[in-house]
């Protein structure tokens, strides 16, 4: 074999060889990728859906003993949040009838502060229950309740503190000083009246002016009516202050969700009864 002969045999077995070796090893390649474990992925954490109202009382707590002047703390807070009351019910409840309202509706949402004043004094003691009731603009409630104890009976007296007593110092013998002057009082003098001669006319009394009187009846009706228009003026400036005040505070809107539950609706479901009545003894 020549030299030229043998360079080409060992060239075509290097090529032999390099094509033998490509596919072992993309067979480890894709090997050892197919067997490579999968990257672990971070749990992904549960997003918590935000509560829509909250209506809590922190204070007074469960099964509290209150008495006198309760203040009541907690929350009364809603997306939809139109107004809530605070009331009271002795401990059965049997109906919603038996909830008393004792201070009057707030337009305004409370977090985490005071809600109102409770006057304990006015109900017997015992368990009561306590509840805040938020009411929606769509007319539909949120409430939260706690259970107390009223005892005004057994509350403890504060002890009356005895007033301290002082006794009183005696003065010293007092000095003699000069005695004092005597004042003579002089007796009053009579004072004449005017005498009238035998046969002198006897005077007239002068005539009144009412023109330049403040009893002239002109000055009087004319006085009495700028007193009335005044205070119509007053009255009408007072109640126009009130109206924008209570309509700027959404007291108008309390006034006649109130009005419309507790007289039109009541109303309307006696009128609706007694129809349904009187179909019914028709179709007897």
């Amino acid at each position: 074999m020549t030299r030229h002969g043998a360079r080409t045999f060992y060239i075509a077995i290097l090529l032999s060889l390099t094509l033998l070796a490509a596919p072992i090893g993309a067979v480890r390649v894709g090997a050892s990728h197919t067997n490579q474990e999968p990257t672990p992925t971070e749990p992904v954490p549960a997003t918590a859906t935000p509560t829509t109202g909250l209506a809590i009382i922190s204070s007074p707590a469960e099964n509290a003993i209150v008495s006198g002047i309760v203040q009541i703390s907690g929350t009364a807070i809603d997306q939809d949040f139109f107004f809530y009351v605070l009331e009271y019910a002795a401990d059965p409840v049997i109906s919603e009838e038996d909830w008393v309202q004792f201070q009057p509706s707030v337009t305004q949402p409370i977090q985490e502060g005071v809600l109102g004043a409770w006057n304990t004094t006015a109900i017997a003691d015992g368990p009561v229950f306590l509840r805040v009731r938020i009411i929606r603009n769509d007319g539909s409630e949120l409430i939260g309740i706690v259970r107390v104890q009223v005892s005004n009976a057994t509350a403890t007296q504060l002890p009356t503190v005895p007033p301290t007593f002082t006794p009183t110092v005696e003065p010293g013998t007092p000095t003699p000083g000069p005695s004092p002057t005597p004042i003579i009082q002089q007796p009053p003098t009579r004072t004449p009246r005017p005498g009238f001669a035998p046969g002198a006319p006897t005077p007239l009394p002068t005539p009144i002016n009412f023109d330049d009187s403040p009893l002239n009846p002109e000055r009087l009706r004319g006085a009495a009516l700028t007193g009335v228009f005044a205070t119509v003026g007053v009255f009408a400036a007072v109640g126009l202050y009130v109206l924008l005040r209570a309509f700027s505070q959404g007291a108008l809107r309390v006034l006649g969700y109130e009005l419309r539950v507790r007289l039109l609706e009541p109303i309307a479901a006696l009128f609706n009864r007694d129809v349904r009545e009187r179909r019914r003894r028709r179709n007897r």
